[in-house]
Protein backbone atom coordinates (compact mmCIF):
# COMPACT_ATOMS: atom_id res chain seq x y z
CA UNK A 1 0.00 0.00 0.00
CA UNK A 2 1.55 3.31 -0.81
CA UNK A 3 1.40 5.95 1.87
CA UNK A 4 0.46 9.53 0.73
CA UNK A 5 3.07 12.18 1.50
CA UNK A 6 0.70 14.64 3.22
CA UNK A 7 0.56 11.79 6.16
CA UNK A 8 4.27 11.99 6.35
CA UNK A 9 6.04 15.14 8.44
CA UNK A 10 8.98 15.40 10.45
CA UNK A 11 8.04 16.05 14.64
CA UNK A 12 10.39 17.46 17.04
CA UNK A 13 9.13 14.89 20.45
CA UNK A 14 4.93 14.63 19.57
CA UNK A 15 4.64 18.61 17.65
CA UNK A 16 5.14 18.74 13.84
CA UNK A 17 6.83 21.37 12.58
CA UNK A 18 4.42 23.16 10.85
CA UNK A 19 2.24 21.53 8.11
CA UNK A 20 4.81 19.39 6.08
CA UNK A 21 4.89 20.32 2.20
CA UNK A 22 7.67 18.24 2.00
CA UNK A 23 9.87 16.12 4.07
CA UNK A 24 13.09 13.57 3.04
CA UNK A 25 15.60 11.40 4.19
CA UNK A 26 19.25 11.37 2.65
CA UNK A 27 20.77 8.69 3.88
CA UNK A 28 24.94 8.01 2.40
CA UNK A 29 27.83 5.65 2.98
CA UNK A 30 31.28 6.18 2.18
CA UNK A 31 33.01 3.86 0.03
CA UNK A 32 36.92 2.51 0.79
CA UNK A 33 38.50 1.04 -1.95
CA UNK A 34 39.99 -3.03 -1.11
CA UNK A 35 42.00 -4.76 -3.00
CA UNK A 36 40.26 -5.68 -6.55
CA UNK A 37 41.04 -8.31 -9.17
CA UNK A 38 43.28 -7.49 -12.46
CA UNK A 39 42.84 -3.79 -12.92
CA UNK A 40 39.27 -3.79 -11.67
CA UNK A 41 38.87 -1.87 -8.24
CA UNK A 42 36.83 -3.72 -5.44
CA UNK A 43 35.04 -1.42 -2.64
CA UNK A 44 33.26 -1.77 0.43
CA UNK A 45 30.82 0.63 2.73
CA UNK A 46 32.30 2.35 5.47
CA UNK A 47 31.01 4.74 7.58
CA UNK A 48 27.30 5.93 6.77
CA UNK A 49 25.64 9.67 7.04
CA UNK A 50 21.90 10.56 7.00
CA UNK A 51 20.55 14.05 6.81
CA UNK A 52 16.99 14.97 7.06
CA UNK A 53 14.36 18.36 5.67
CA UNK A 54 11.19 19.49 5.83
CA UNK A 55 9.14 22.81 3.76
CA UNK A 56 6.66 23.37 6.12
CA UNK A 57 3.51 26.11 5.88
CA UNK A 58 4.04 27.91 9.88
CA UNK A 59 0.95 27.43 11.49
CA UNK A 60 0.07 28.28 15.33
CA UNK A 61 2.95 26.68 16.90
CA UNK A 62 5.47 29.49 16.92
CA UNK A 63 7.23 27.79 19.78
CA UNK A 64 8.52 25.40 17.19
CA UNK A 65 10.27 27.51 15.17
CA UNK A 66 11.60 29.27 18.11
CA UNK A 67 13.43 25.96 19.40
CA UNK A 68 14.68 24.82 16.12
CA UNK A 69 16.29 29.00 15.52
CA UNK A 70 17.96 28.44 19.04
CA UNK A 71 19.44 24.93 18.68
CA UNK A 72 20.77 26.48 15.46
CA UNK A 73 22.49 28.94 16.81
CA UNK A 74 23.83 26.86 19.87
CA UNK A 75 24.65 24.06 18.57
CA UNK A 76 22.18 21.76 20.55
CA UNK A 77 21.42 18.79 19.21
CA UNK A 78 17.71 17.65 18.72
CA UNK A 79 15.37 14.52 18.90
CA UNK A 80 13.64 13.95 16.03
CA UNK A 81 11.34 11.70 14.24
CA UNK A 82 10.35 11.39 10.39
CA UNK A 83 7.29 9.45 10.13
CA UNK A 84 3.97 8.38 9.44
CA UNK A 85 1.13 10.47 10.69
CA UNK A 86 -2.82 12.02 11.06
CA UNK A 87 -4.78 14.31 11.69
CA UNK A 88 -6.19 14.47 15.08
CA UNK A 89 -8.74 16.87 15.87
CA UNK A 90 -6.77 19.64 14.18
CA UNK A 91 -3.21 18.47 14.96
CA UNK A 92 -0.94 15.92 13.26
CA UNK A 93 0.05 12.83 15.32
CA UNK A 94 2.52 10.60 14.69
CA UNK A 95 0.85 6.75 13.70
CA UNK A 96 2.66 3.28 14.14
CA UNK A 97 3.40 3.39 10.60
CA UNK A 98 7.13 3.59 9.56
CA UNK A 99 9.61 6.16 11.20
CA UNK A 100 12.72 7.63 10.83
CA UNK A 101 14.55 9.04 13.96
CA UNK A 102 17.74 10.03 15.79
CA UNK A 103 19.50 12.95 17.10
CA UNK A 104 20.25 15.79 14.81
CA UNK A 105 22.05 19.22 14.49
CA UNK A 106 20.08 22.23 12.72
CA UNK A 107 21.91 23.18 10.17
CA UNK A 108 19.85 25.45 8.30
CA UNK A 109 16.52 27.31 9.23
CA UNK A 110 14.78 29.82 6.52
CA UNK A 111 11.44 31.70 6.82
CA UNK A 112 9.87 32.58 3.91
CA UNK A 113 6.61 35.10 3.80
CA UNK A 114 5.66 36.00 0.32
CA UNK A 115 3.36 39.13 0.11
CA UNK A 116 0.92 37.09 -1.32
CA UNK A 117 0.99 34.09 0.49
CA UNK A 118 1.71 31.87 3.69
CA UNK A 119 4.89 32.11 6.16
CA UNK A 120 6.58 29.08 5.08
CA UNK A 121 9.86 27.95 6.49
CA UNK A 122 12.51 25.64 4.96
CA UNK A 123 14.92 23.71 7.95
CA UNK A 124 17.98 21.24 7.09
CA UNK A 125 19.04 18.69 9.82
CA UNK A 126 22.32 16.81 9.92
CA UNK A 127 22.19 13.16 11.76
CA UNK A 128 24.29 12.76 14.21
CA UNK A 129 24.90 8.91 15.91
CA UNK A 130 23.20 6.25 15.04
CA UNK A 131 19.73 6.71 12.23
CA UNK A 132 17.01 4.50 14.01
CA UNK A 133 14.41 2.63 11.69
CA UNK A 134 10.86 1.54 12.04
CA UNK A 135 9.47 0.27 9.36
CA UNK A 136 5.80 -0.25 11.14
CA UNK A 137 3.40 -2.97 10.60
Amino acid sequence: MRILGRKFALFKGNEAIGLSTSCGLDSTADTIEVAGNGRAKAYKLGRYAWTMSVEALLGKNKAMIAALHEAHKTGTPLQMVMGECEVVEGDLELTEGMTFSGDVLVTSVKVNAPESGYVSCSVSLQGTGELNTNYGA
